[in-house]
């Protein structure tokens, strides 16, 4: 068994981040992954609907704004990466994460892969779970923080972002961290 670990939102101005870790079901039709990034929005909703409808197992952790801000954007990342991994060890013969981290205290077998969503199924797999789930949670929040336009950019930094930043202040799901007031001084 092999399980594929990715994110969403670590370079975001607002919301959380998304840590997914997949393994494939054998009846998964592959040639239907590929990074998330690559794909519409339209087509990652369909994968993200075949994979939820197959027996892949699969493992999703939401760590919001508020632990960001406390341990900042890497450890938080790290955190979520743990717990989509740790059910899964004495199952998996490898573990491959997009990216060059790979949290402490793992066994040799957990690796991390640059550009592994693009390489391997089961990470182009959870990049999608990850992306559609964080994408569902930003349309949430649009809905109780109106104004802040997360529909569409999702909590990047976007030009339109940064003038409802100036327009509104900061909401309760941006990341202090990130010293938002420094940065939209620049635009």
């Amino acid at each position: 068994m092999i399980l594929g670990v990715d994110e969403a939102g670590r370079g975001c101005l607002a919301g959380p981040v998304v840590v997914a870790s997949v393994v494939l079901s054998k009846a998964v039709y592959q040639d239907h992954l590929a990074d998330s990034k690559s794909l519409s929005p339209s087509r990652r909703s369909e994968v993200f609907d075949m994979l939820n409808n197959s027996d892949s197992s699969i493992s999703i952790a939401i760590i919001p704004s508020k632990r960001i801000d406390e341990i900042n954007i890497l450890q938080a990342t790290l955190e979520g990466m743990l717990f989509v991994i740790n059910p899964y060890l004495s199952q998996c013969s490898e573990v491959i994460i997009d990216g060059n981290q790979v949290p402490k205290g793992l066994p040799g077998f957990v690796r991390s892969e640059v550009k592994g969503d693009q390489r391997f199924p089961q990470v182009s797999a959870a990049s999608i779970v990850a992306k559609v789930t964080r994408d569902k949670l930003m349309k949430g929040y649009e809905k109780i923080l109106p104004g802040y336009d997360f529909n569409d950019h999702k909590g990047y930094g976007t030009q339109a972002h940064y003038d409802a930043l100036f327009a509104k202040g900061m909401s309760c799901i941006h990341r202090r961290s990130f010293n938002l007031s420094q940065q939209c001084q620049l635009f």
